[in-house]
Parts: structure tokens; sequence; C-alpha cells
């Protein structure tokens, strides 16, 4: 049992970091407007809609007896942190696939 959280540690640790690695070259800052029109709720065809693709998406990862399962994901809308440019993270709810948290700052 212990080997296999270490491994699912392992793991969850990569993906984040291949996530970071693999950003969007095109990555883009959402504007105030269209931020505001995001909410807690939301579906992902809706926070999709209105906001455009994502920059880059990260599944957080939960093991199980046998594997792991996915029990949220975030979408991530990356700004240029030389201009000063607002990152903006949603995450969503596996189970659901609504919006539970809304995020925006500055890196």
């Amino acid at each position: 049992m212990k080997q296999g959280i270490l491994i699912w540690i392992l793991i969850s640790i990569a993906s984040s970091v291949m996530g970071m690695i693999l950003s969007s070259v095109d990555a883009r800052e959402l504007d105030q407007e269209t931020y505001q029109l995001l909410s807690y709720g939301m579906t992902e065809a809706e926070v999709v809609g209105r906001a455009g693709q994502p920059d880059r998406r990260i599944d957080q990862l939960e093991p199980t007896p046998l594997s792991q399962r996915i029990v949220s994901y975030q979408y991530i809308w990356g700004g240029d942190t030389n201009r000063g440019e607002w990152t903006t993270t949603i995450t969503f709810s596996s189970n659901t696939n609504r919006v539970i948290r809304i995020d925006r700052e500055r890196r």
C-alpha cells in the first residue's frame, strides 16, 4: 500500500511539472470583462464558451486501490509575467464538471 501511495505521489508531481513545462507558447491573459463573466457553478462548456480554450489543463488525481481517479481539474489562462498580466485558474469538480473555485493572480 505504501508503495502505491509513493507511486501516486511521484506521478502527481511529474504530471504537475509536465503541465508547467508544456504550457502553451500562445498563453494569454483573460481581460477583466471576460473574467467578470465567470462564476461558481458554471459548466465547463459555459466557461469555454465565454473565455475560449484555456492555455493548459491540469488534472488533480487521487489514489484508488487499483489505480487513481481524477477528483478535479484546472483550466489555466496564463498571462505574460514579464508584462504584469494576470493568470486565471478555474477549478472544476470532476463529478459535476462545474466550477468550484476561481483564482486570479499576478505571478
